[in-house]
């Protein structure tokens, strides 16, 4: 019969005790996933709290024309899923095209437009 002296037990126990500690640490601090812009319908306007699709999404449909007020979210990313509209940023000069998104690094807040001309007014 073999036996295991009682240090290296210990010692195993320890590496054990360690990694499960450690593993528990990873899950725990792993961040939640996050909406991006493939989860952003057809026809839709989509707009996230963070860049690149992340963090909180707001969703407007891309064929209610018109000014749509930002009073819940100050997106940094937008993404236009429409076949044909135009997404209006007053005050920045930005247009996105349909099928285009954009980044930010500073949060859009106010309005955005929702258009059927790059051109349209936006009088919000």
């Amino acid at each position: 019969m073999h036996t295991v002296p009682v240090c290296a037990r210990k010692g195993s126990l320890s590496a054990l005790m360690t990694l499960t500690i450690l593993a528990a640490a990873l899950f725990v601090s792993t961040p939640k996933a996050s909406a991006s812009f493939e989860s952003c319908a057809s026809t839709k306007v989509c707009l996230w709290a963070g860049e690149n699709g992340t963090g909180e999404m707001r969703v407007f449909n891309g064929e209610d024309l018109g000014c749509k007020t930002l009073a819940d979210i100050d997106p940094k990313s937008i993404y236009n899923h429409t076949g044909n509209k135009f997404v209006l940023v007053p005050g920045r000069g930005l247009v996105i095209g349909p099928g285009f998104a954009i980044n930010t690094e500073q949060k859009i807040t106010g309005v955005i437009c929702i258009e059927t001309r790059s051109n349209g007014s936006c009088s919000c």
